[in-house]
């Protein structure tokens, strides 16, 4: 027979760190599920047309009713929902949900870090639906041996999001989010897919007309300076782009690639 162990005083402070580095306390009645014990999301059938991202949020003057908040960016934009997702709740539930946040998978990623990653990702959505917002799974995968975990936590058949800003810019890149796609597809059988971004028919034909509704959410980017820039060199292909390029710094350059998905502004820097 086990006895019971009495929290001592010594026990305060590390029960502080889990809550407050590793977010524990978001989770602590959640139903884990799987080798790797991610919390378990209630399914969702929502869907959503409009998208602004997370870094935005509160920039905005028209209605939020109808708007989706979105983490298709670079991790360092949103990381603040991670260290403080407190300080987010009340604004988030100004909108009508939030696709959930999506902590980067980089394929040259370690398993570890894709692990802890994909965990991040479903504490804050598992929070989130805790705490009254309406969500809609996020789901991102690396290589093949990310499988075994990327998806767990997501039930079937409901409406999932994925993004592909970013993730189809190569070759290997295009192979490896399109197996993962049919992965996807075959483990979770979704109802709906939002698609954040573009749509390669190399990539989704082989799924439309199989019963799964695509619904595409293009990607705009608001930051003022970017718009300036793309506005200034859209009608040129970039071509333009040695003067302007030489400005940009690399946070707002990568911006810029993710907000026209025109990658071929990234060759004419190195050459």
């Amino acid at each position: 027979m086990s006895e019971k162990v009495e929290k001592t005083e010594t026990d305060e402070p590390k029960l502080s760190t889990l809550q407050s580095v590793l977010n524990y306390n978001l989770i602590e009645n959640a139903e884990r599920i799987g080798k790797y014990e991610l919390p378990r999301l209630k399914k969702s059938n929502a869907v959503a047309y409009k998208a602004i991202r997370f870094g935005e949020i509160g920039s905005d003057e028209d209605d939020k009713s109808d708007k989706w908040v979105h983490f298709y960016a670079h991790d360092k934009t949103f990381e603040a929902i991670w260290n403080n997702p407190q300080n987010y709740l009340e604004k988030l539930k100004e909108y009508e949900g939030v696709i959930t946040p999506d902590f980067s998978m980089y394929s040259p990623f370690t398993f570890s870090m894709q692990l802890w990653n994909t965990h991040r990702n479903r504490v804050i959505a598992y929070w989130l639906q805790e705490n009254g917002v309406k969500i809609i799974p996020n789901v991102s995968w690396g290589l093949k041996n990310s499988y075994e975990f990327c998806f767990v936590g997501i039930e079937k058949g409901g409406t999932v999001a994925i993004n592909t800003i970013g993730c189809i810019t190569n070759r290997v890149d295009r192979i490896d989010f399109k197996n993962g796609l049919a992965e996807m597809i075959r483990q979770l059988t979704p109802e709906t897919i939002i698609v954040y971004g573009t749509m390669p028919l190399d990539i989704f034909e082989k799924h439309i007309g199989k019963g799964i509704k695509f619904i595409r959410i293009p990607h705009t980017f608001k930051t003022d300076r970017v718009a300036e820039i793309v506005a200034e060199t859209s009608n040129h292909r970039f071509q333009v782009g040695n003067e302007i390029i030489e400005k940009l710094s690399t946070e707002t350059f990568d911006d810029l690639i993710m907000a026209t998905g025109d990658i071929s502004l990234k060759s004419e820097v190195t050459r």
